[in-house]
């Protein structure tokens, strides 16, 4: 009961919560400090390519293992960025049901569980399994050369 509590107050060790309290205390952000919000790489500088208009440079492709599902603040937008197979998708970091967050999930194929109550989601179009009304909110992705780039 009180690693539930733990987790729901502080979030896992490894989840977002976590990497935003080592930023905040100058720690660096992000998995194992390999990638950054990319709030600052809009223009490409980070990205080692042209990012498109309206998008910002997320991570490169090689950061995010297929099966995997990470964390990012990109621009002001928490988001939960997974790799589906070579395939990348973005969506609200915030469960639509309890607010939990979603990054911090079970992924599995298209579907992601939300750690809280159980919720899952659709990757491709948000919807939720559970209840009809639920959804996610689903940004486009574009992988430019290795970088995969989020319109928010």
């Amino acid at each position: 009961m009180r690693r539930l509590v733990r987790i729901l107050l502080l979030g896992r060790d490894h989840g977002f919560r976590a990497r935003l309290r080592r930023s905040c205390c100058g720690g660096k952000s992000g998995r194992k400090g390999q990638h950054e919000s990319g709030a600052e790489a809009s223009s490409g500088e980070q990205a080692g390519t042209d990012v498109p208009e309206g998008f910002v440079f997320g991570l490169k492709t090689n950061q995010l293992a297929p099966g995997e599902m990470e964390e990012f603040i990109l621009g002001d937008t928490p988001l939960a960025i997974a790799n589906v197979d070579g395939e990348f998708f973005a969506v609200s970091n915030r469960c639509p049901h309890a607010g939990g967050p979603i990054g911090d999930g079970a992924l599995e194929g298209h579907t992601v569980t939300c750690p809280y109550h159980g919720w899952s989601y659709n990757l491709q179009d948000g919807s939720c399994f559970v209840n009809d009304e639920a959804k996610l909110t689903c940004y486009e992705v574009k992988i430019v050369g290795d970088s995969v780039c989020v319109r928010v």
